[in-house]
């Protein structure tokens, strides 16, 4: 069974997302419209109000930026200096 990758989202996307949602529009329909969970929407706004909004930061072993080109870059590069 393959473990599920977790999307990333920017700062700018979530803040957004929030900012529906405070704007009147109901959660359920905001994230049915980005095609998110709901519960993760919950999160946001909820973090949003409490000061707590942030980026998630990538945490590899690389030492590489968050952008999915550049970890697959490095996850390449190193899988060819294994062979």
């Amino acid at each position: 069974m393959m473990k599920a990758t977790r999307a990333r989202y920017t700062l700018e996307f979530k803040q957004e997302a929030v900012r529906l949602v405070e704007g009147g529009q109901s959660r359920a329909a905001v994230a049915k419209t980005l095609g998110l969970v709901d519960q993760t929407l919950f999160n946001w706004v909820k973090a949003s109000r409490q000061g707590r909004m942030r980026a998630r930061t990538s945490s590899n072993s690389f030492g590489l930026g968050g952008s999915p080109e550049v970890e697959s870059a490095g996850v390449l590069g190193c899988n060819s200096s294994l062979r």
